[in-house]
């Protein structure tokens, strides 16, 4: 169905109303050009968005809507209020009681193969829906990544088992849940909730690969000295997390090592090298600009049926302008590659993002903050993080 938006109305509206003032052939186009260079100006590239209510459209294949998903799975506890996580270990008492954290890395031989769902018609709703993703190039091109099938808490800190897995099989179930087909079958997260109504599937569920996601919001000092998270507006590109808000500083599906036998089964060798690749790529931020990175916390996002998602945060002496260079930058030379999307707007030149915020209300703010879950899930892990450790900070910032 062809809409109009409220900006469509208001460049109709002032080109006819400048062709009608002069009644001179082009000034209307003239005047609608000039409404445009100013939204231009005031935006950058960037969208600028009143929150979305519950009934406006989500996206095709998964549903990102705080209400719906938290009434879909009420026998699992949130990690606060909306927050559209659960959580499966938090490393910010040991942070602050020790200034560190040890995650013990279990690799599992072999490559993982994606189970089959027992109903054919589910399985060829499964085809169709990562069909649809191929044709809207939402999913571009394979890789390996990791999938962790458990995660153990410990005295200082976690034991994740890891195992190679395929983007394209992530593709084919955590990024297409809500995915409605030509057939009589629901959902795959219907599906799935019809098991075990309000509750996610198993992390080692074999029918979804559940790799892990990495994601981080660095600090910086702004021109008063308060720390300040540096956040970017993502695109709608993207497969997920793609209603054009602010978001973390970087993020991605953690990689698998391209040389496993060679390299250490380490979390620095597993997790940090990659963790460090997606803040390269995204904001061009080399490992010598960050002063500290700490892992936060681990938990399962509802949004991707429990996908597991670990929490960092980081510390940089850069100041803002050389953020900003460097993140154009970046981004300038992502647009040069045909095979990833667009996955982060230009900075707006007059719309500041939000900062932070008071952890406990976060979970009722952040959509009127015009922030995505997972940021809003890491904002509040980092304010938690500094307000407990408080003047102690300085042992990772300085």
């Amino acid at each position: 169905m062809f809409r109009l938006t409220k900006q469509d109305v208001a460049e109709i509206f002032a080109s006819e109303l400048a062709g009608w003032a002069v009644a001179k052939p082009g000034a209307g186009t003239v005047a609608a050009l000039t409404l445009r260079a100013i939204r231009h100006l005031l935006e950058n590239t960037g969208e600028y968005r009143a929150p979305e209510g519950v009934g406006a459209p989500s996206d095709e294949f998964l549903n990102q809507h705080p209400l719906p998903l938290q009434a879909l799975y009420d026998r699992e506890k949130l990690l606060r209020g909306r927050l559209l996580y659960v959580e499966l270990a938090n490393f910010i008492d040991l942070l602050v009681d020790t200034g560190a954290v040890q995650i013990d890395i279990a690799p599992q031989p072999g490559t993982f193969s994606l189970a089959p769902f027992s109903d054919p018609a589910t399985e060829a709703l499964r085809v169709q829906g990562f069909n649809r993703l191929v044709e809207v190039r939402k999913y571009r091109h394979d890789s390996d990544v990791i999938r962790v099938p458990r995660v153990e808490k410990t005295p200082t800190g976690a034991r994740l088992t890891v195992q190679k897995a395929r983007y394209s099989d992530q593709a084919k179930s955590n990024l297409i849940l809500d995915f409605v087909g030509r057939g009589d079958a629901p959902t795959l997260r219907a599906a799935l909730g019809a098991e075990n109504p309000g509750r996610l599937p198993a992390l080692d569920d074999p029918r979804l690969v559940n790799s892990l996601g990495v994601t981080i919001l660095v600090f910086y000092r702004d021109e008063n000295g308060a720390l300040t998270p540096f956040l970017v507006p993502r695109t709608r590109k993207t497969a997920v997390l793609n209603r054009g808000l602010w978001s973390d500083s970087a993020s991605g599906a953690a990689e698998w090592p391209t040389d496993p036998e060679r390299t250490p089964g380490t979390f620095e060798a597993y997790i940090l090298d990659d963790l460090h690749q997606e803040l390269k790529s995204e904001i061009g931020l080399e490992v010598d600009d960050l002063t500290a990175i700490l892992p936060l916390a681990i938990g399962r996002e509802i949004m991707r049926a429990g996908k597991p998602q670990m929490f960092f945060i980081g510390f940089t002496g850069l100041r803002r302008g050389e953020l900003l260079e460097r993140m154009e930058k970046a981004r300038q030379a992502n647009l040069k590659n045909p095979i990833e999307p667009e996955e982060i707007f230009r900075m707006p030149l007059l719309r500041k993002a939000p900062r932070g915020a008071d952890p406990r209300q976060i979970h009722t703010d952040y959509e009127s903050m015009l922030v995505d879950p997972q940021c809003a899930a890491s904002l509040y892990y980092s304010m938690v993080f500094l307000e407990r450790i408080g003047p102690r900070l300085g042992q990772f910032v300085d």
